[in-house]
């Protein structure tokens, strides 16, 4: 499938999040756009998809866990089961639950998670971010063979 645009989409109120979020966008397609739903004017306005969108979700984890505000940060987002990839940057704390309630609220959003990847906040980590955003992009390249075989 040929994506028609590359969108990194956060909360980030220290920045990693969304850092990680835009390095993966970046690395897939360079002229990807962001959305910075730190903002919450931002948050305000719904956003809606199309069908060949692809997504990559920031948010950050403390401790393991979301931010409180999280169904509130991404209630404006509408999609189409959009292939979506969730990047937490997280303090290294075990990050097992705030993944599935990720992955469960992509559900509730119309998204796709096709992968997910828990990133140091400290800086240093663009190595981990480059091969993650590699995992992926072999990951929607065998997605787009597969389509093209049925």
């Amino acid at each position: 499938m040929q994506y028609h645009q590359v969108y990194a989409l956060y909360y980030s109120p220290i920045h990693k999040a969304g850092e990680c979020a835009e390095a993966v966008a970046r690395s897939i397609r360079p002229d990807y756009y962001t959305v910075d739903l730190t903002q919450p004017n931002v948050r305000r306005q719904i956003y809606s998809f199309g069908l060949h969108d692809l997504l990559i979700l920031g948010v950050p984890a403390k401790d393991g866990a979301l931010p409180e505000q999280t169904k509130e940060i991404f209630h404006n987002l509408r999609g189409r089961n959009n292939p979506t990839v969730l990047v937490l940057s997280s303090d290294q704390a075990p990050c097992d639950d705030a993944v599935e309630q990720m992955k469960a609220l992509c559900r509730q959003k119309g998204f796709c998670c096709i992968n997910a990847a828990v990133l140091p906040m400290e800086s240093g980590n663009e190595s981990e971010i480059q091969r993650f955003a590699q995992e992926v992009m072999e990951q929607l390249e065998a997605m787009e063979v597969q389509e093209e075989e049925e």
